[in-house]
């Protein structure tokens, strides 16, 4: 089964994840990630840090996707 590994880019700063996990595709590698992203940007928010982030999946060949949260508020001109 293959390994996948997910970079975390935050503030311009990768924390590499020297471990991976197995897993059976790429497919659900990408939701793995998908759901790390969700938990984090949610867990950011509630702490009102910057949501923006990513995760990088890497195999055994390089990069192989990236997921990325950028949650933007915006108030209407008259302050809402």
């Amino acid at each position: 089964m293959p390994r996948f590994y997910f970079d975390m880019v935050e503030d311009g700063v990768t924390t590499h994840d020297n471990d991976g996990v197995e897993m059976p595709s790429a497919k659900l590698a990408r939701r793995a990630a998908t759901a790390i992203v969700t938990v984090i940007a949610y867990d950011r928010a509630t702490k009102n840090l910057a949501p923006d982030f990513a995760v990088v999946i890497r195999d055994a060949s390089g990069i192989i996707d990236t997921v990325t949260s950028a949650i933007k508020v915006e108030q209407p001109p008259n302050g809402g």
